[in-house]
């Protein structure tokens, strides 16, 4: 009877150490599934905000610098050549506007003096304006840019130039930093290289 118990509780912890390996195993695979359609559905985003927003003419908006409303002037008197712009909103997620800012520091060491680095914000506290983002934001004081993609608030980035052309639209995602650090290699190498 003895033999019988041991070989039943050896059976019964066997199968227990099975089941939590299945267990576990199970949770892997939903797990991978679940950043698949995570990755599969930013992907698809991406690609629409690419299609929809590419290549069309900006509006020209009047900007004022950190907190000085009183000096309004037109976006496209900044620009005279190619520059990143930093499109975000306060309503935004802190985390994911830093994640990208973090990003954009660390491709271009010259980022708070670069003058074709534009960070461009709505709705930002007045507060943080002038020194938290490590270099001054533009806020409009007419109507936006015009790029569709601006009604949702999400941060993203994109090239301008003096022509008010938006191109290389990208929409960064914090779980997929590598293709992040994809798109600002490419404009650093594509606009920036002489710089």
């Amino acid at each position: 009877m003895n033999k019988y118990l041991t070989i039943l509780i050896f059976l019964s912890g066997l199968t227990a150490i099975l089941v939590t390996i299945d267990f576990i195993d199970k949770k892997k695979k939903v797990q991978k599934e679940s950043d698949q359609t995570i990755e599969a559905f930013y992907m698809n985003e991406l690609m629409k905000a690419s299609i929809t927003n590419e290549c069309i003419k900006l509006n020209n908006p009047h900007v004022y610098i950190g907190n000085n409303l009183e000096n309004n002037i037109k976006l496209f008197d900044l620009v005279n050549e190619e520059c990143l712009v930093f499109r975000f909103s306060g309503e935004a997620c802190n985390v994911c506007v830093d994640f990208i800012l973090e990003k954009i520091k660390s491709r271009f060491l010259d980022f708070k003096d670069n003058k074709r680095i534009l960070l461009v914000g709505s709705n930002i506290n007045d507060r943080v304006k002038e020194s938290y983002y490590g270099k001054q934001i533009l806020s409009y004081s007419s109507e936006d840019l015009g790029i569709p993609f601006e009604e949702f608030n999400i941060p993203f980035l994109f090239i301008i130039d003096n022509d008010r052309i938006c191109k290389m639209i990208f929409v960064p995602e914090k779980a997929l930093p590598e293709l992040t650090d994809l798109y600002l290699d490419t404009i650093l190498n594509r606009y920036f290289k002489n710089d």
